[in-house]
């Protein structure tokens, strides 16, 4: 980056108040191993922290992007080693918009589970094992999109914040 000496800053020049921050993006390329996705979920937290995003909508956006690369890392890569996932995160105006790319196997009749709630008065034993993912991931988002292309998988989501919600901006 070069430096102009001919350009200074202006004296006495604040932000203007009810100006929303500019967008926040987050890129990420990585391996589909839990560490390499581990590290990824720790660099978006660390970026978000930048951001005026809520912490309940971090801990949302924490909880459904887990969900999302778990399974990607579980289901589409079928926990091997040497798969891509990229990630991006935008935050602007009180909403998280995400979108995920990976080459790993479809997700079955190339749509995403429903995600149905189980019900409580199950006992423990009778509990399926896995499927949760999807409740919470429809749960707290507003939109999702998933297609198939190019021999990838594309899931974009989006989440409207506390922000957007209260501006009754339509999600």
């Amino acid at each position: 980056m070069r430096h102009d000496p001919d350009v200074r800053p202006a004296p006495n020049v604040r932000p203007t108040p009810n100006v929303p921050p500019p967008p926040r993006c987050i890129r990420l390329t990585f391996g589909s191993d839990p560490g390499s996705v581990r590290q990824a979920q720790e660099q978006m937290l660390e970026s978000l922290r930048h951001t005026r995003l809520a912490e309940d909508d971090i801990s949302s956006l924490q909880i459904v992007v887990a969900e999302v690369l778990n399974n990607i890392v579980e289901h589409a890569h079928r926990n091997r080693r040497g798969g891509r996932i990229s990630m991006r995160v935008l935050h602007a105006g009180g909403r998280s918009l995400c979108a995920f790319v990976d080459d790993g196997a479809a997700m079955p009749g190339n749509r995403p589970p429903d995600g149905r709630p189980v019900d409580p008065r199950l006992n423990r034993g009778a509990l399926p094992e896995g499927g949760f993912g999807w409740f919470l991931i429809r749960r707290l988002t507003d939109d999702f999109r998933y297609r198939r292309f190019g021999g990838r998988n594309h899931l974009a989501l989006r989440l409207a914040g506390r922000e957007a919600r209260s501006d009754g901006a339509s999600a």
